[in-house]
């Protein structure tokens, strides 16, 4: 759980870091710098795509779990979990939208040198990752205390209703 977190905020940092060199290699006229820029992106992209891949794992053992331990039972004690799962859903989403977008901003790091109001675009991916790094690894850490909760309860044949 704390690695989603870290790696996260990681990805973030170093977003934030590669749009800094290419804002500051383009000012200054520093070609290697906006090459460098690329490559932190990239680094920065692939943790994004660890981030929505590992998240998504997350998901998809918490819904094996679900269903092998309790089947289709309806229970109201299973409730929060089959709600935590929805929401995790929805987050991830979210998560495979924003990882799409980082890997797509790799490329585009030289962008201000040919349309100087690109900054913009900068600044709205940097706003979907402090987003995704706040309320997905919640939506996660959620995830992951709702499963311990539901270990105490007893597997399907044991639920009385």
């Amino acid at each position: 759980m704390r690695s989603i977190e870290s790696a996260s905020l990681s990805a973030l940092m170093i977003f934030i870091l590669a749009v800094a060199l290419a804002m500051i290699g383009i000012q200054t006229g520093i070609e290697p710098l906006i090459h460098l820029s690329r490559w932190v992106a990239a680094v920065s992209a692939l943790l994004h795509v660890w981030v929505a891949l590992s998240g998504t794992r997350l998901a998809v053992s918490a819904r094996r779990h679900l269903i092998a331990r309790w089947g289709r039972t309806r229970s109201v004690r299973l409730a929060p979990l089959r709600r935590g799962l929805r929401n995790v859903t929805a987050g991830l989403i979210a998560a495979w939208a924003v990882a799409v977008l980082f890997v797509l901003m790799v490329p585009f790091m030289r962008l201000p040198v040919h349309i100087p109001d690109a900054g913009l675009i900068y600044a709205l991916s940097i706003i979907a990752s402090s987003i995704h790094a706040i309320f997905g690894t919640a939506l996660y850490r959620q995830l992951a205390y709702r499963l311990q909760e539901t270990r105490r309860l007893p597997a399907a044949g044991h639920i009385r209703l």
